[in-house]
């Protein structure tokens, strides 16, 4: 074990101290005028030595200079008295450093035929292929994987010359990589360091793969027990209790990291059973930006949701906002204030399904037996152009007549079909937010119908009289959908 040495000042932070203790950290701290300080993390004594990390104490320059003014004032024989007293102190206690590293490390043990896999399947990783031996998470920039033989650990990797973009610079491969397992290094130091128990940094370790002529590093990370869902996450938060201490933990670990990719999907719940009973869990698996702390609390930069959006009670808010205060950030209280409708609008939806019987079937189908029933004119006629899909290009387009009733009917059949075909471990609100793409097939072929043919340009009350705008307004007034949520150049996106 690495000792603490005797010119390092020790802090107990705010666990309970003896009388000796306090002493000892009161004298350690009027000697102490910069540098780090060696906070004694509980639980991890050792042989009577007291395990520690070694911290930044951001030590402010007026008392910096009452310090040494007070040198002056009591002498010598005053600083003899008090380094006497450090020593006789410091003599009844011993303290060994923990290395934060190393306890990320443990038990993760890859073993050579995992390495032997990812060299011989270099080369699908590469090219982000779809294979037996291999489970995906992520193929964009990131490559984050599983293996089929190794289903314990997630593997983490940035292609050679692929990079991502850090604090203004870009951090190329092994660099990046290096740096995300640095902040899961420094995340565990925050964690023990003051006591954010109910936070789990998965265990995780560097290794490198040579494949192709070439050395690879990859972070081989523990795989927790958790739903990736980001929309199963969001659900949780919505419904589970026992997240007041939680929140509290994650606006104090966003506060010393700047942890800034706060989202549902990068703080999934552990606990996630809903009979747990106490304080709940969460797992911090994406810890590769940590940019702002601001961001990480608020939302912003990039669309990042922020910790407060992600929260579902004004409780758990008042108590992350209380941590932040306490760390110098500035509150912005519209965020809370936008979050809190947002939860009640979400409210509103829960009282929609409920209603509906949606909740014991979160792929209930849209049934609608008479068409009339949607005050759609029934007679309403008119010509279109039937475009062929993707899946028919090549084909020739037609004309072709169609009633405004045929047109409910089809988009009828494209929302049930996108309801079944949602995952499975997905949120109810999300197996049935639906996007009515009008870029391919019939819907594509419908755009038009309801503007005349030499208008570019449409006013608000001309989109309206779209067909498709008219038959989602109809299924909305009625009550078989919950609401159009926004229209962009990729279609009609609606929850249902």
């Amino acid at each position: 074990m690495s000792k603490v040495g005797f010119l390092t000042a020790v802090s107990f932070g705010n666990q309970p101290q003896s009388v000796s203790q306090s002493l000892l950290e009161t004298v350690d701290s009027y000697f102490h005028l910069w540098g780090k300080k060696a906070c004694v993390i509980p639980g991890h004594a050792e042989r009577a030595s007291e395990g520690a990390i070694l911290t930044e104490d951001p030590s402010s320059f007026i008392m910096t200079a009452v310090k040494i003014a007070s040198y002056f004032i009591i002498g010598i024989n005053g600083i003899g008295i008090v380094l006497a007293a450090k020593i006789v102190l410091r003599y009844t206690h011993d303290f060994h450093l923990i290395d934060a590293k190393q306890k990320l490390e443990e038990g993760v043990n890859i073993s050579p035929q995992a390495i032997a896999d990812i060299q011989r399947l270099m080369p699908q990783i590469l090219e982000r292929k779809e294979v037996d031996d291999l489970h995906w998470y992520t193929s964009n920039v990131n490559c984050v994987f599983s293996l089929t033989a190794t289903p314990g650990f997630v593997f983490k990797m940035i292609p050679l010359n692929n990079g991502v973009v850090r604090r203004g610079r870009t951090l190329w491969s092994e660099e990046a990589t290096q740096e995300r397992f640095a902040n899961m290094v420094k995340a565990k130091e925050v964690c023990l360091v003051h006591q954010l128990g109910l936070l789990t940094i998965p265990r995780a370790k560097i290794v490198e793969v040579e494949a192709r002529g070439h050395k690879y590093t990859l972070i081989a990370e523990e795989r927790l027990n958790v739903n990736p869902n980001a929309s199963a996450q969001e659900q949780h938060y919505q419904e589970l209790p026992g997240l007041n201490e939680t929140a509290r933990q994650l606006a104090t670990f966003i506060a010393k990291t700047g942890f800034s990719d706060v989202e549902w999907r990068n703080i999934p719940l552990l606990d996630d059973a809903p009979q747990f009973l106490g304080e709940r869990r969460v797992a911090l698996v994406d810890l590769e930006e940590m940019e702002s702390a601001d961001i990480g609390i608020f939302g912003g930069g990039f669309g990042r949701r922020g910790l407060i959006r992600c929260l579902t009670t004004e409780e758990q808010m008042d108590k992350a906002l209380t941590e932040v205060r306490r760390h110098g950030i500035v509150v912005q209280e519209q965020v809370k204030a936008r979050r809190l409708q947002e939860v009640a609008a979400d409210r509103t939806l829960q009282q929609f399904y409920t209603k509906n019987g949606i909740l014991q079937n979160p792929r209930k189908q849209i049934k609608i037996e008479d068409l009339n029933s949607l005050g759609l004119q029934r007679l309403e006629e008119t010509e279109y152009v039937n475009m062929p899909s993707d899946t028919h290009r090549g084909a020739a387009s037609r004309r072709e007549s169609i009633t405004l009733r045929d047109v409910a009917s089809d988009i009828i059949e494209e929302i049930n079909s996108a309801i079944a075909k949602a995952p499975d471990s997905a949120s109810t609100k999300a197996k049935r937010y639906i996007l009515l793409n009008t870029n391919d097939g019939l819907l594509g072929s419908y755009l038009r119908l309801g503007i005349p043919g030499n208008t570019l340009i449409t006013s608000d009350a001309q989109e309206n009289q779209r067909w498709i705008q008219r038959v989602i307004n109809a299924l909305v007034e009625k009550g078989h959908l919950f609401k159009l949520d926004k229209v962009n150049g990729h279609g009609y996106y609606i929850q249902a």
